[in-house]
């Protein structure tokens, strides 16, 4: 593919950096909402959803998981994260990861943070002519938006973390006991990656005991649906992890717990969480049954931010995406939560970098909110 170089004139650019740029119709019919591939390089493609009005200042980088496919968060219109955002007027970019082959077994958290993240906020800089964009990470996607806002803290105007798993070393959810650091490196000694059927073996098993709940958080009072059939063809999208994240993912932030103690490096720079001053906005899904709440509550103590919210929702891990009562409530709420937070049109150029530094000091309060839950997801419990 030809590089084409991608230059903006603001504090974002690289001069040097050569971005291969691409831009054509939608034709993966696994996403259901119109977009665009605004960039593919490394392993990332990035689309664009276009806002129906006109847009906010800061752009939206939606950065998903790396174990299953991005459509989740695009899995039928009118239940369609990325379309949400887009009725808010938000430019929204998702990250749709492209599985790893058998050449990428080196790639780790410096290549999927510092060169496919990194490049991809700046092909949304140049495109939307911004200094800065707000992240939203679900889960995995989480985790490597907090790492990349704490590497590149002036570049985010602001930070949601959904169901991120940052402290895991005392749960048996995402990483059970029988994945040991030794069975780590004897799976990625034998294939080089992380192949698919590890995280089938992982998860499939639990999401299919909660699937009652899942039905009744995606379908309400209705037996089935086509999003629920989605949904079921999203539980068997499983694809490979490059085997030098998940070494890293797998035995330093789960096992041993090394971002939460401060002691993990990407890149060969150690990751200081304090160095995250954007508003922060950490959701969290009481009936996680991958990610507890336990394994997100301690971000907020752990970043610099003095704008920090943490909000409960009353779903499952993919309820928060998908779920009837999630996209009633939650996505409207982080919609209006980015909205206030955003500047004016006419400040986005400049002193955008001081303005994010000074508003995320500005207001020194940590605020926890629990959001009642919905009768059926009340009765999906008590009946579990």
């Amino acid at each position: 593919m030809p590089a084409e170089e991608c230059t903006t004139g603001n504090p974002m650019d690289v001069p040097a950096r050569q971005l291969p740029l691409r831009s054509y119709a939608r034709n993966d019919f696994s996403f259901s909402t119109p977009s665009r591939i605004a960039y593919e390089g490394g392993k990332l493609r990035l689309r664009h959803y276009a806002p129906v009005e006109p847009a906010h200042s800061t752009p939206i980088l939606f950065v998903y998981a790396l174990t299953k496919r991005a459509f989740i968060l695009d899995l039928a219109l009118g239940r369609s994260v990325v379309e949400s955002f887009a009725r808010q007027s938000f430019h929204v970019y998702l990250t749709d990861w492209i599985a790893p082959g058998n050449t990428d077994s080196s790639r780790g958290l410096d290549a999927y943070v510092n060169e496919d993240l990194l490049n991809a906020v700046h092909v949304i800089a140049a495109e939307r002519e911004t200094s800065q964009v707000s992240i939203i990470g679900y889960c995995l996607g989480a985790l490597l938006g907090v790492i990349y806002t704490a590497l590149h803290p002036r570049q985010v105007r602001s930070l949601v973390a959904l169901t991120v798993p940052l402290e895991m070393s005392a749960t048996a959810t995402l990483v059970p006991a029988w994945l040991s650091a030794q069975t780590v490196e004897l799976i990625t000694t034998l294939y080089g990656n992380c192949p698919a059927w590890v995280f089938s073996a992982l998860s499939s098993a639990r999401l299919m005991a909660r699937m009652a709940q899942f039905r009744a958080e995606i379908c309400g009072r209705e037996e089935r649906s086509e999003v629920f059939d989605r949904f079921l063809h999203w539980i068997d999208s499983d694809v490979p992890l490059a085997g030098q994240l998940f070494r890293e993912v797998a035995i330093e932030i789960f096992g041993q717990n090394r971002l939460v103690r401060g002691d993990l490096a990407v890149g060969g720079e150690p990751i200081n969480l304090r160095r995250i001053i954007c508003p922060l906005l950490n959701v969290l899904a009481r009936f996680d049954e991958l990610v507890p709440p336990r394994a997100c509550e301690p971000l907020t103590q752990l970043v610099g931010s003095r704008d920090r919210q943490t909000v409960v929702f009353p779903s499952s891990h993919v309820g928060a995406a998908v779920g009837i009562a999630a996209h009633e409530t939650l996505w409207p709420a982080v919609g209006q939560w980015l909205a206030v937070r955003d500047p004016p049109p006419q400040r986005r150029w400049r002193g955008t970098k001081a303005t994010a530094v000074r508003e995320g000091l500005s207001n020194a309060t940590h605020e926890k909110i629990e959001i009642p839950p919905p009768r059926h997801t009340i009765q999906q419990e008590e009946n579990g």
